[in-house]
C-alpha cells in the first residue's frame, strides 16, 4: 500500500473532470476499503490481490463473468430476494423469524453506536430499502474490473453513468448519507456482515476525516 504522501500524489495525478467526478461517488465505499482512491477513476490496489477478492466474492475471472455479475446486481440483485423480508423485519420492530438476522442487525446497531460517528441508530431504523447494497457493488465491480483489464475504460464508465446512476436517481436518496445507510443496512441484512472498517470508511467519506473526499466534493444531488 502507498503511504499518505504517495496516495495523495496518485490522486492529484489522476483526477478526472468535475463532470465525471460525481459519478465516482458510486462504488466509493468499496473502492476506499480496498484501494483508498475513490476520488479518481484509476485504482491502485495490486491486481493480483484485487483479482483474488472478486473471484472469491463474486466468481469473476474474466469479462464475461464480470458483465454477468453486474447485470445480475442491476437487474435482480439481493434486493429482489430480501427487500420484502426487510420490510417485514422493520414492521416487526426489527425482529424477525431468523435468529441470525436478529443478531446481525443488533450487531450493526451496536457498531453504529460505537463507531458510526456520522450516523445514529435512528438513521437505520428509518431506512426503507436495502437496494444501495446492490448499486454500490455494481459500481465497484465496474471500476475494479477495468483495473484488472476485464472491461475497457469506456465500458466501465458506461455502466456507472448510464446504468447505475439512473437507478440511484430513481430511488431519490436525499444525500450520500441516506445512500450509505441503505448500503450498510443491506450489507448487514442481506450478507450478514458488519465490518467496522466499512463503517469507518463511510465516516471518512461523509466528512469525519479532514481530507478531500468524493462525497464531500460532489454531492449526490449532482448525479
Amino acid at each position: 500500500m502507498f503511504g499518505r504522501k504517495k496516495r495523495l500524489k496518485f490522486i492529484e495525478e489522476n483526477r478526472v473532470s468535475p463532470e465525471e467526478q460525481v459519478y465516482l461517488g458510486l462504488g466509493a465505499v468499496l473502492v476506499d476499503v480496498n484501494s483508498a482512491s475513490s476520488l479518481v477513476f484509476k485504482m491502485r490496489g495490486k491486481p493480483k490481490y484485487m483479482a483474488q477478492i472478486i473471484e472469491a466474492g463474486w466468481g469473476i475471472v474474466d469479462r464475461a463473468t464480470a458483465l454477468q455479475m453486474i447485470d445480475w446486481l442491476l437487474e435482480q440483485g439481493h434486493v429482489a430476494e430480501y427487500q420484502t423480508e426487510f420490510e417485514n423485519f422493520r414492521a416487526g420492530g426489527f425482529k424477525g423469524t431468523s435468529a441470525e438476522k436478529n443478531a446481525d442487525w443488533k450487531e450493526l446497531e451496536e457498531d453504529i453506536k460505537t463507531f458510526g460517528s456520522e450516523f445514529t441508530v435512528e438513521y437505520f431504523r428509518n431506512c426503507t430499502t436495502v437496494i444501495a447494497w446492490d448499486f454500490e457493488r455494481a459500481a465497484f465491480l465496474a471500476r475494479v474490473c477495468h483495473h484488472l483489464g476485464y472491461l475497457e475504460e469506456r465500458e466501465a464508465w458506461e455502466i456507472i453513468k448510464e446504468r447505475v446512476a439512473p437507478l440511484v436517481r430513481k430511488e431519490d436518496f436525499k444525500d450520500w448519507k441516506e445512500y450509505a445507510v441503505s448500503f450498510l443496512a443491506g450489507r448487514s441484512f442481506c450478507f450478514g456482515a458488519n465490518d467496522v472498517d466499512v463503517i469507518l470508511t463511510t465516516n471518512d467519506l461523509l466528512g469525519e476525516k479532514k481530507e478531500a473526499a468524493v462525497w464531500q466534493e460532489s454531492p449526490l444531488s449532482s448525479l
